[in-house]
């Protein structure tokens, strides 16, 4: 077993593992939300309007006080923030839900996880927020025989994958390391980072799986409402550009539109370096995965930086954008 003790060198390796997997989370000493204003004000004043959620320094719901940096990564159209913080002792993170004028904490390191295990320090990446409220994220758990704050990010990474309800303000396991069942046959080993749950409640994910073509790899996967699992594309599937899916790189984002259609970024055999990634597009209504071609002019190191998140849901005509971190962004469309 791979393990990485909180101090002072598991925090820092286990900080370098997510921020590569987080190259568009910015750290914030000061957490601000906006807001469209109202139609009719817009020619009056600036079209945002922006508050003070909380600081560094503040107190914590559930003990402590803000310390670090801030991660949103979750906002939906009712203004609800989803953010993971570290609410005592920098490198052990929580996440929380902010709207309405309070902050209300859904899970904090060192807690038992539901499904089995405790919590370690680690929030994986984007936490998935749809506009009912519901919220659902990956997150590192101790390994076994280890101690509180150990990690194992291996690969696979040692964690799980959780739904947050808004309803009950209780959380229930996706995939329990060791104990989810594939449903390409075995078990999850581990979970990926990032999370993305719509508006129907259907969770895309990508898990570690062993029962591929190459041996451990990645699966990603939509857990949908009543539980189930179905597997899309896994690693050793073929791949539009020619080659097998490897998707070996350490995030692999997961974008879902309403009706279901997938985008995602993975690496294939045609260029096996982790840090090469291409984008895809997965069609809900065929399961045809198809290659988006990577912009003229944009050069492969940000091209594989790039997260595609889908923007529109229309099945006939999904639309996507492509984030860069220091370019903008570009749109298209697979039609």
């Amino acid at each position: 077993m791979k393990s990485h003790k909180t101090p002072p060198v598991g925090q820092d390796a286990g900080r370098d593992r997510k921020a590569t997997a987080l190259a568009l989370t910015s750290g914030l000493v000061a957490l601000i939300s906006f807001g469209l204003a109202p139609r009719s004000s817009l020619a009056a004043g600036p079209p945002y309007t922006f508050k003070v959620i909380t600081t560094i320094g503040s107190a914590a719901p559930g003990g402590g006080a803000f310390v670090s940096d801030f991660e949103p990564t979750g906002l939906n159209n009712h203004g609800q923030l989803a953010f993971t913080a570290e609410p005592n002792v920098p490198g052990e993170e929580a996440i929380f839900m902010a709207g309405s004028g309070s902050i209300q904490q859904v899970m904090r390191f060192g807690q038992s996880a539901p499904g089995g295990g405790n919590f370690s320090v680690f929030e994986l990446g984007i936490v998935g927020l749809n506009d009912f409220g519901d919220a659902a994220f990956a997150f590192t758990l101790v390994p076994p025989g280890g101690n509180p704050g150990d990690t194992d990010f291996g690969p696979p990474i040692y964690g799980g994958l959780y739904r947050w309800s808004h309803l009950t303000a209780s959380l229930s396991p996706v995939v329990v390391p060791n104990v989810t069942p594939d449903p390409s046959g075995g078990v999850f080993v581990g979970i990926g980072f990032n999370a993305n749950l719509n508006n129907r409640g259907n969770l895309a994910f990508a898990g570690f799986v062993t029962n591929t073509p190459v041996g451990l790899g990645k699966a990603i996967c939509i857990q949908k409402p009543s539980g189930s699992i179905t597997s899309l594309v896994r690693s050793g599937d073929s791949s539009p550009d020619g080659g097998t899916f490897l998707l070996s790189s350490v995030g692999v984002t997961v974008s879902m539109n309403d009706v279901g259609d997938i985008a995602f970024q993975g690496n294939t055999t045609m260029d096996a370096d982790p840090d090469h990634t291409k984008v895809y597009f997965r069609r809900a209504a065929t399961g045809t995965v198809q290659l988006i071609p990577q912009p003229a002019g944009v050069l492969q190191q940000a091209w594989a930086g790039c997260t595609c998140a889908i923007v529109e849901p229309r099945p006939l005509s999904p639309k996507w954008a492509i984030l860069r971190p220091a370019a903008g962004f570009s749109t298209s469309s697979p039609a």
